[in-house]
């Protein structure tokens, strides 16, 4: 029996104040019920607006209980804990992950329900393409898309493997460039990141005897190499080949037919002579007719018949035809058609034929400058590095991998090639594959050729390895040495107005269709077809700069051979720019362009996609995820035979590679037909985001809409401009170092011609700097971010394997940090990362397919980080180096990065305790040799065993890789990360709820001590729910009774709140609705900086600076701890940085220092501790603030007020019933009488009586009356007064001498004043 409670004369309760939190609601609410205190507005109030309650509203059975027993911390964490509702839930409900993991291998399986297949065996059919609202507004990812299919695994595997490929690209050539960029960083006395000349910062130095801008320099040095590496300083024999029907030509001897086969090319010039000797025929006779002389007419055509005469002995001999006495005639040259037969030609020849040429490509570079040039300057060796791995690359695509690793020696692989034409002959079109991969093999065939194969290969006419022996040969006319791909190319425009324009065909100003266009031309094709590429001539224009220093010469004649040479070349080029947009009918000409480090990262990013998606073979992993009831599931939706979306396309029968099981899962995607409207269209919308954007965004490509991308790209460079040179801007400029970078930049942004790369870095480089400065330093959110694991990890697995996990992740973390340390602030990346293999064992675990271990926690670094653009400088260039960039953002961002690190550690441990104690793991081996091996009994179990741990960590940490993304942050405009930045946990928290958790254990789930079971997403979703508020409930109530801290914030309750949104937006009021709601900073900050610009306010700089300087907000909620700061005082223009100040000074005896606010104000006196953990971070949510004592005041205040008035206005209505009420109403919730002044009576009467603008009159200073008299004069009719001297009597002067509306002398008004 709980003890009766007190309550003093204004109703309070001896105790400190403590906030009601939606963990304390419920057993508040049920107080007032057994209390007889409960009404529908005390319960509503309870839990959307406690601060509204009252004292004895407030009060709990539990609150009672803990006094009575002495407040004593450990007791009243006991006492909550066990008594707490949501607590209770814990028992009822059961982890869903150690369901899941009993009753199969897989966790994360998608919804299920029971079905039977053709033969008739019953299997679990997944609800795949199950009907989501979230779907429809793109805040799925590809796993809670793909969810019950073996989408999942097909995308980890291909995640996996472009990962590795990526590493083993940066870290073999990483130590050479890390060095060469030292070496010009040392040359211009400026930190160099890339060899980008773009990118270039502004430096000047002398090289070789000539004065050089750093931009020039690196421009130089990406002609010269590129020079070297495609062998134009030397005359090359290059050998193209073409696969092809040989053309067939029939000749004519007397009356007896003959047919020779010859390549296409001869076929082409035959052809052309018997049409061009045929025409002239006629236009002799038609001379004749009309009388003309048909002399010059017949001059021609006796060189054609000449010529004629000649081809036919070669063709003759060739097929040791005699004519005797008869003379030999060409009749017609004819090629096989997708109507003949594929299999024989007229002369029985094999249907295709490899046909080779040579020519030579002539020097531009005879004399070797660009060579000689790059050896002075120390670029050998990465040159030599670029080869080796170009070298390595094309072994990868095309050849033994093992053979070549052990002797050196080249040896094609029959099966790549024959995946690779696979996957061409099951695409609906070349379109789908890489560039690099259509110019390997499609460039070498003519389209119509290429038509004719695949018609043969699928109607069995043509045999593989014919064309295997084909394409084989093929690849043995490539010239390694060199060889530099065509993959960079520049675009120029020449209008009337504004001439001759040139832009990079990567620029981010171009519109989409014009570079997708560009892409279609395959580079094989203009090899095939020019002998001499268009080169731009700015290009050309480095290497004629020094051929005109050495053969230059003023005399008429003395010109060298090798300059005029290359002087014309240049010339030709830059005819070829101005000349051909005025004829083209698209308007544009397109130049290739010398820039080796651009083409190089580009081959290596294309060529690893194409290992990923094409050539590689389905590994275990894919296999596996294939098996039982999965890959049954969607096995069913892809039938032989027609689509019902598609019908011109059929289904596969079989795949070799990861691209053709993406085919297959999003055919049957396509094809689901038996779930309803909703579903088959969200079904068929999942497999489009996927195969559509999802694939091109892995491959490099952005889909996002042209119009939007290029409209927001010029509007974003435009407003750059604008808000760079406003005199606000100008301001924050001047303020500090950091500040005025900034200001540069974005002026530089909005006048250079961006190339999507560096509009990217652009964009990321923003981010980071926000990042930094709302992040960095801040140990609140480090700490908040810490209870990441306490919600869905939680609710998953159970509560003793996540004790258990905690302690061996603070293991692995101990032993990390003690290695760590030693090697200081800024070690060498790669032995960080081997130090983190060797302690964190999930981030390189052994399997079968990854002999050389897979990250399954993403700790390493991140696929994000590697294929950008910039990896192989970002990764290595300034390390060790000046390190602005590291201090400015890397470094704020240290422990917020370690908090994540170790949350994933949890994470990932937590499945592993999980698994071994569902007996589908036996432990995890040591470490050795860099990886760590899991034990289990069989490969599938360890297949299954790491899907698991990635999954569970993507799905509860929130990684933001390409597959673990909402579609909308991939086609949209959240697409961009700055617009999209603190969007992602929210967003992922939300659908991790609605759409993850329905995923595991294909929905079941086991209701606790009950044993009672269910199946479906809303019961999953009310189940985990009950979990997460359970272990949430019993972490706040240990926290706020043991600890003195308010944990609330960082738990399931205040977390799922937020992240929908549209609770903070309807419930939260306009003061508290940015803290509530996620907000991207650099959306915020423009509508800051906008009211500054509007209002000429520059003060608002104090409050927008910290957030451009990294750990800036952290730095500003320190400053609220110290004494008050020059420059920050009203009126100052720093004046936000210090919205609070302590003085220090006047501490007083109980150790309290008085904190002012910014206009002098004294807001508190707060303990000292309190003070510098405020400042450290801890006050925003952790610690119970006056903030919350002063808003329940405020609160109360109002509903005393507003009671009050109810009252008065039922009395004065003359309904004493309602009043009665109201005063019971009163006293029940507040504990003291309800009484109403003689002064609140008469107020209450002049409300009623007096008009609100007289009203508002009396209140304003006298001074001001006499400005804003006559306007009342003129609306004497409205008001009370009836003359102007009455407008300035008062209230009280006006209820005596006017005349009232109510009796002031009645019993009524009389029993209002005297309570």
């Amino acid at each position: 029996m709980t003890p009766e409670v007190e309550y003093d004369e204004e109703g309070m309760i001896g105790k400190d104040f403590d906030q009601i939190r939606v963990y304390d609601a419920p057993m508040v609410a049920l107080t007032q019920m057994f209390s007889n205190q409960s009404s529908w507005k005390s319960i509503k109030d309870t839990f959307l607006n406690p601060d509204k309650l009252s004292p004895a509203e407030r009060d709990s059975f539990t609150g009672r209980l803990k006094r009575s027993l002495g407040d004593n911390p450990l007791t009243n964490s006991v006492i909550d804990v066990a008594l707490n509702p949501f607590v209770w839930f814990l028992f009822l409900t059961t982890p869903a992950g150690s369901q899941a993991l009993k009753s199969g291998g897989k966790v994360f399986t998608g919804l299920g329900k029971k079905a039977v297949d053709s033969e008739g065996a019953e299997f679990i059919k997944y609800a795949i393409g199950r009907y989501s609202p979230l779907q429809t507004i793109g805040l799925l990812n590809a796993h809670q898309i793909g969810a019950g299919t073996p989408l999942t695994s097909v995308l980890s595997s291909i995640t996996s493997r472009a990962n590795q490929l990526t590493k083993i690209d940066t870290q073999t050539i990483q130590p050479v460039v890390t060095e060469q960029l030292a070496a010009i960083s040392r040359k211009f006395g400026v930190a160099v990141e890339s060899f980008d000349p773009k990118m270039a910062p502004h430096a000047t130095a002398k090289i070789q005897g000539q004065e050089m801008t750093l931009k020039q320099y690196l421009h130089k040095f990406n002609v010269y190499s590129d020079i070297q590496m495609r062998g134009l300083h030397k005359d090359v024999v290059r050998k193209v080949g073409t696969i092809a029907p040989p053309r067939t030509v029939e000749v004519r001897v007397g009356s007896k037919k003959h047919y020779i086969s010859v390549n296409p090319e001869d076929g082409t010039k035959i052809d052309d002579l018997i049409h061009n000797k045929d025409t002239i025929s006629l236009d002799i006779t038609n001379a004749i007719k009309q009388g003309e002389d048909p002399q010059g007419l017949i001059r021609v055509l006796e060189k054609y018949e000449k010529t004629e005469k000649s081809i036919l002995q070669d063709l003759m001999a060739k097929s040791n035809i005699t004519a005797g006495d008869l003379t030999p005639e060409l009749v017609k040259v004819s090629r096989v058609s997708g109507k003949s037969k594929l299999d024989r030609t007229a002369t029985g020849d094999d249907p295709l034929k490899l046909f080779t040429k040579s020519e030579t490509v002539e020097a531009i570079d005879p004399d070797n400058f660009s060579g000689k040039w790059l050896e002075r300057e120390g670029f050998s060796s990465l040159l030599s590095a670029s080869r080796e791995q170009m070298n390595r690359r094309y072994v990868d695509m095309f050849g033994d991998v093992k053979k070549y690793a052990e002797t050196g020696v080249l040896e094609f692989d029959r099966n790549k090639i024959k995946r690779i034409f696979s996957s061409l002959s099951k695409s609906q079109n070349s379109v789908e594959f890489s560039d690099i991969l259509s110019r390997e093999l499609v460039g070498y065939i003519d389209p119509n050729d290429f038509e004719i194969i695949l018609k043969g290969i699928k109607d069995n006419k043509l045999s593989e390895d014919k064309l295997t022996d084909l394409l084989i040969g093929l690849r043995g006319l490539d010239d390694l040495n060199n060889y530099m791909p065509r993959n960079v190319y520049t675009m120029a425009t020449n209008n009337p107005g504004a001439g001759l324009v040139k832009r990079s065909m990567d620029s981010a100003v171009l519109p989409r269709n014009i570079k997708r266009e560009a892409s279609r031309m395959s580079g094989r094709v203009y090899e095939r077809n020019l002998k001499d590429p268009v080169i731009d001539s700015d290009d050309l224009d480095i290497l004629l700069q020094d051929y005109e220093n050495r053969y230059f010469s003023s005399l008429p004649g003395a010109e060298s051979p090798k300059l005029k040479r290359l002087r014309t070349k240049v010339n030709n080029s830059r005819n070829f720019e101005e000349t051909q947009p005025l004829t083209a009918d698209n308007g544009r000409a397109m130049v290739m362009n010398l820039d080796f480090w651009n083409s190089y990262q580009k081959y290596l990013k294309s060529t690893r996609n194409d290992l990923v998606l094409h050539i590689d073979q389905i590994d275990d992993q894919i296999r596996n995820a294939f098996k039982g009831d999965l890959g049954r599931s969607i096995g069913q939706y892809v039938r032989t035979g027609a689509s019902k979306t598609d019908p011109d396309r059929v289904s596969l029968k079989g795949f070799s590679n990861r691209y053709e099981a993406i085919e297959y899962i999003t055919r049957g995607l396509r094809n689901v037909d038996d779930m309803g409207l909703r579903a088959e269209k969200g079904a068929a919308k999942g497999a489009d985001y996927v195969h559509d954007i999802l694939i091109e965004r892995i491959r490099g490509n952005l889909p996002l809409n042209d119009a939007i991308s290029q409209y927001a790209t010029l509007q974003a460079k435009e407003m750059s401009g604008r808000m760079a040179n406003s005199s606000f801007m100008k301001a924050v400029e001047g303020s500090n170092e950091i500040a005025g970078k900034f200001v540069k930049n974005l002026r530089k942004f909005a006048t250079d011609d961006l190339t999507e790369s560096g509009a990217s870095a652009a964009g990321r480089g923003l981010t980071q700097l926000f990042y930094a400065s709302h992040l960095g330093l801040n140990l609140g959110s480090a700490a908040l971010n810490l209870m990441q694991p306490l919600l869905y990890t939680a609710s998953w697995v159970d509560p003793k394997v996540l004790a258990g996990a905690y302690g061996r992740a603070i293991k692995q973390y101990y032993g990390y940090i003690q290695e760590r340390i030693p090697m200081g602030i800024r070690p060498d990346p790669l032995q960080v990362e081997a130090l983190r293999k060797k302690h964190f064992r999930l981030s390189s675990i052994a399997t079968k397919d990854r002999p050389d271990g897979v990250d399954l926690l993403d700790i390493l670094q991140t696929d994000f980080e590697l294929i950008d653009q910039q990896a192989f400088a970002a990764a290595s260039g300034q390390k060790k180096m000046g390190g602005a960039s590291f201090w400015a953002t890397e470094m704020p961002l240290k422990l917020f990065s370690h908090t994540e690190l170790f949350n994933r550690l949890v994470t990932g441990e937590a499945m592993v305790g999980q698994t071994i104690k569902a007996g589908r793991l036996k432990g995890i081996g040591d470490y050795s040799r860099g990886i760590h091996r899991a034990i289990a009994s069989s490969d599938e179990e360890i297949i299954d065993f790491t899907e698991n741990v990635n999954q569970i960590v993507q799905n509860t940490q929130f990684g933001s890789n390409l597959v673990n993304s909402p579609q909308a942050f991939q086609d949209s405009f959240l697409g961009i990360p700055w617009v999209r930045q603190f969007f992602t946990f929210p967003v992922r928290t939300l659908t991790a709820w609605t759409d993850t958790a329905p995923m595991i254990n294909q929905g079941r789930r086991t209701w606790g001590l009950t044993g009672f079971e269910t199946q479906g997403r809303a019961s999953a979703m009310m189940h985990d729910l009950m979990r997460m508020m359970g272990t949430s409930a019993v972490v706040y109530e240990v926290g706020k009774n043991a600890l003195d801290i308010d944990l609330s914030r960082g738990l399931a309750g205040q977390t799922l709140y937020e992240s929908t949104i549209i609770g903070p937006a309807l419930i939260e009021d306009q003061r508290n609705l940015a803290y509530n709601l996620p907000m991207s900073p650099a959306v915020d900050i423009f509508f800051d900086a906008t009211n500054a610009l509007t209002d000429e306010d520059k003060s608002i700089l104090g409050t927008l600076a910290p957030r451009f300087i990294p750990g800036g907000i952290a730095m500003s909620r320190f400053f609220k701890s110290l004494p008050a700061l020059p420059l920050t005082g009203k009126g100052q223009p720093f004046r936000g940085i210090q919205q609070q100040s302590a003085d220090w000074t006047a501490m007083n005896e109980q150790g309290q220092i008085p904190i002012y606010r910014q206009d002098g104000s004294l807001l508190e006196y707060r303990s000292a501790a309190r003070t510098v953990l405020g400042g450290l971070g801890f006050d925003s949510y952790m610690f119970k603030e006056d903030q919350a004592l002063n808003k329940f005041l405020i609160s109360n205040r109002q509903e005393i007020i507003n009671e009050r008035r109810k009252y008065m206005d039922a009395v004065l209505n003359n309904d004493m019933g309602k009043a009665s009420k109201i005063k019971a109403n009163f006293e029940k919730r507040f504990k003291f009488p309800l009484s109403v002044s003689k002064a609140q009576v008469d107020s209450a009467i002049q409300m009623r009586e007096v008009p609100l603008k007289e009203r508002m009159y009396n209140r304003i200073t006298p001074d001001f009356r006499s400005k804003v008299r006559p306007y009342l004069i003129d609306r004497l009719d409205t008001l009370k007064s009836r003359s102007a001297e009455e407008l300035d009597l008062s209230t009280a002067q006006k209820a005596r001498v006017l005349p009232s509306t109510f009796d002031r002398d009645n019993e009524t008004l009389d029993m209002l004043r005297g309570q």
